[in-house]
C-alpha cells in the first residue's frame, strides 16, 4: 500500500510539474511577444535633485529636465531618455548675491540633438553681468541603472558652476532623476499625412481600371492604426505606398478610341495572364498568340484558339472558358467552335464586353488532380497589334447570330417514280387484270349497301303480312 501511495505521489507530482514549466514557457513567451516591439512614452518628472547643499541651487535644478521625457522602451530592456535641457536661474536673493543665470552644459555620455544661444552668468558676485554661451537644448541617453533609492542617477555639468566652482574647467556633479514610471503615456505615431491623402481619394473609382483600384484597396487595409512613435518610419512607408497607389490610378480608356468597321475581320495578339499579377498564367501556353474578331451588324465578336498544354506530366486542353463583363460580376460561357481529331476544343468563340487591355475570365482544362476546376485569369488584348485582315460577306452578315435547327434531308427513293401531290391521297389497288380507280370502287360499296337494304325491307313485309 505505502508503495502504490509512493508512486501516486510521484505521478502528482510530476504531472503538477509540468503543467507549471508549460504555464511559465507561456507566461515567457506572451512577456517575450509583448517586447518585440519598441514603444515610446512621455512620463512626469517627479524630481531632478542636485547634490548641491545650497537650496537655491537645489530648485534651480528640480526643472532642469522640464515636466516630463520621452522614454522609449527598447526590445531588449533598456530605456533611452531624450531629454528637454531648460534654462535655470539660481536665485541666491536671500543672501543678497543676486540672480544668477546658467545651462547645463554636459550630460554625460548622452547625444546632442540640438543647440542655441543662452543666457549665462560669467562671474559670481556681478549678477546683472550677462553674456550668451552655446548649451544643449535636446540630450539623448541611455539611462543608466537605478540606485538604491529607484532614481536615475546622471552626471552632468553647468556653465556657471564651471566658471564658479570649476575655475573654468568643467566641474561634474551627480543629478538623481525620480520618474514617475506609473503614469506614463504612449505616443503613438503621426498618421496625418496618411489622413490627407485619405481625403484626396476620388468617391467615384468606377471610372478607373480594376488593377488599379486593386492597388489602391490593398494600400488602403494595409494601413495599421495606433502604432507607436517608435514605428514612425512605418507609418511613413504606408503614406507613400498609399501616395502611390492614387497616383497610380489609370482611368478606364473611352472604347470610342477603338473604332471598329461594321463587317470587319480583324487580328490581334493576346496572352492568357494571371488574374492579379501582370504575369502569365499557368495555362498560358494553353492559349495561341492571334485571335481574331468578327464585326457584324455593329456587334464585336472574339474568336480565340487554343491547343494542348503541358503541366509537368499531365498534358490538358482547355475544355471551357467563361468571360466577365467590365466589373467583373456577370459572365457569358464562351462557345466551341472547333474540335480537333482528338475531340478537344480548339476555337472558342465570345462577344467582346469591353475594348479593355485585360478581360478577366475563368478557364477549365478538366484535370481530375485539380479538381476540375476553373482557374482565375485574364486575357491580356495588346490592341496596339490590331489590324483588318478582311471583311464579312454582307448576305452572311444579315443571317440570324443563331441558325435554326436544321432537319436531316431525306432523298427520295430512286427507284420509285415522283407522285403528283393532287393523287396522294388516292389507293392504289395492286393484283388486278383491270386498273380500278378510286371512283368505281365506292359505287360497288354504295350498289351493295343498297341490295342489303332491300332484302332486309323485303323481309320485314312477309313477316307483317303473316302476322
Amino acid at each position: 500500500m505505502k508503495v502504490n501511495k509512493l508512486k501516486s505521489f510521484f505521478k502528482v507530482a510530476l504531472a503538477s510539474s509540468m503543467a507549471f514549466t508549460l504555464f511559465s514557457t507561456n507566461l515567457m513567451n506572451a512577456s517575450a511577444k509583448e517586447n518585440t516591439v519598441e514603444k515610446t512614452y512621455t512620463v512626469p518628472v517627479k524630481d531632478l535633485k542636485s547634490g548641491a547643499p545650497i537650496p537655491a541651487v537645489t530648485k534651480a535644478f528640480a526643472k532642469a529636465f522640464g515636466d516630463e521625457v520621452q522614454i522609449t522602451e527598447k526590445v531588449d530592456g533598456t530605456k533611452v531618455a531624450k531629454i528637454e535641457l531648460q534654462h535655470m536661474v539660481v536665485d541666491m536673493s536671500a543672501f543678497g548675491a543676486g540672480k544668477y543665470e546658467c545651462n547645463i552644459q554636459t550630460v554625460k555620455d548622452a547625444k546632442v540633438l540640438a543647440k542655441e544661444a543662452r543666457k549665462l552668468s560669467p562671474e559670481f558676485g556681478h549678477p546683472d553681468k550677462v553674456v550668451d554661451n552655446e548649451v544643449p537644448t535636446l540630450v539623448e541617453l541611455t539611462l543608466p541603472k537605478k540606485d538604491k533609492e529607484g532614481k536615475y542617477p546622471i552626471v552632468l555639468t553647468v556653465d556657471f558652476m564651471d566658471r564658479f566652482i570649476g575655475g573654468g574647467k568643467p566641474y561634474e556633479t551627480t543629478v538623481q532623476l525620480d520618474l514617475d514610471e506609473q503614469n506614463k503615456t504612449e505616443i503613438y505615431a503621426n498618421y496625418s499625412k496618411i489622413d490627407e491623402l485619405l481625403k484626396t481619394i476620388p468617391t467615384d473609382l468606377s471610372k478607373y481600371t480594376e488593377a488599379s483600384v486593386k492597388v489602391l484597396n490593398d494600400a488602403k487595409a494595409g494601413i495599421v492604426r495606433d502604432l507607436n512613435v517608435a514605428e514612425q518610419a512605418r507609418v511613413d512607408e504606408m503614406a507613400a505606398t498609399l501616395e502611390k497607389a492614387i497616383k497610380g490610378l489609370e482611368e478606364i480608356k473611352n472604347e470610342s478610341a477603338i473604332q471598329f468597321e461594321n463587317n470587319a475581320i480583324y487580328e490581334v495578339e493576346v496572352a492568357l495572364y494571371n488574374a492579379d499579377k501582370d504575369l502569365p498564367s499557368m495555362a498560358a501556353s494553353s492559349l495561341k498568340k492571334t485571335a481574331k474578331i468578327f464585326v457584324k451588324n455593329g456587334k464585336a465578336e472574339m474568336h480565340i484558339y487554343t491547343q494542348p498544354m503541358t503541366m509537368g506530366t499531365i498534358t490538358a486542353s482547355l475544355q471551357e472558358i467563361k468571360i466577365f463583363d467590365l466589373d467583373g460580376k456577370a459572365f457569358k460561357n464562351g462557345v466551341v467552335v472547333a474540335k480537333s481529331a482528338d475531340g478537344n476544343p480548339i476555337e472558342f468563340k465570345f462577344d467582346l464586353p469591353h475594348t479593355e487591355e485585360f478581360i478577366k475570365t475563368e478557364v477549365n482544362p478538366h484535370v481530375a488532380m485539380m479538381g476540375n476546376a476553373f482557374i482565375p485569369a485574364r486575357i491580356k488584348v495588346n490592341y496596339s497589334t490590331l489590324k483588318k485582315v478582311g471583311e464579312i460577306n454582307t448576305e452572311e452578315t444579315n443571317k440570324p447570330s443563331v441558325e435554326p435547327e436544321t432537319k436531316p434531308e431525306v432523298k427520295p427513293e430512286t427507284n420509285k417514280p415522283e407522285t403528283n401531290p393532287t393523287e396522294s391521297n388516292k389507293t392504289e389497288i395492286k393484283d388486278t387484270k383491270v386498273p380500278h380507280t378510286g371512283v368505281a370502287t365506292n359505287t360497288l360499296i354504295y350498289f351493295a349497301m343498297a341490295m342489303v337494304s332491300a332484302a332486309a325491307v323485303v323481309m320485314i313485309y312477309r313477316r307483317t303480312r303473316k302476322a
